[in-house]
């Protein structure tokens, strides 16, 4: 079955076959187990002007992340005053609301990226930071230039607390 999903917790065997013999799923006309997920995702987007964006990534991205079986939610850092955009703290507060509601993993998300394949995994990063937008179709899908980093990258909570989040100090990136 050629769907790209992330890595389940290990549970008992006599657990698992329980759960294959009586939690089974149609998806895509296809049936398979239910498999229970140890971790949860939160989306963490900077936000502001931009609702026909927001409107397309939400529910395209919800869609492939269903069916990865990544359990995930979305946190929207929105600024709403006249100031210059400051990214960095729409990030950090949105990160902040997700590790406050159980997330133990975040993808740090522009609005205006959303996955056109199956294979970007936004599974649990287990030992180093992950990041998925290194195919980009404005740049014939590659990177725009070699030392790009953003659009797209998945943080565990510990290693956002060790980075310390994104710099609230730059503004007027949008």
């Amino acid at each position: 079955f050629p769907v790209t999903i992330g890595r389940p917790r290990s549970i008992s065997t006599p657990l698992l076959h329980a759960l294959l013999r009586f939690h089974i799923e149609p998806i895509n006309g296809c049936c398979f187990p239910v498999t229970i997920w140890s971790h949860k995702l939160g989306i963490c987007i900077p936000y502001r002007n931009r609702k026909e964006h927001l409107e397309q990534l939400v529910p395209r991205l919800s869609k492939h992340l269903t069916e990865q079986g990544i359990e995930h939610k979305f946190y929207v850092g929105h600024q709403v005053d006249d100031k210059l955009f400051n990214r960095g703290a729409m990030k950090n507060i949105a990160a902040q609301y997700a590790f406050n509601d159980g997330c133990d993993y975040i993808a740090w998300h522009d609005v205006d990226m959303v996955p056109l394949e199956t294979y970007c995994d936004y599974s649990y990063p287990e030992e180093n930071l992950i990041h998925i937008a290194t195919k980009l179709s404005k740049y014939n899908y590659g990177l725009g230039y070699d030392q790009y980093f953003g659009g797209v990258v998945l943080f565990t909570k510990e290693q956002v607390e060790k980075t310390n989040g994104y710099s609230n100090g730059y503004r007027d990136w949008e």
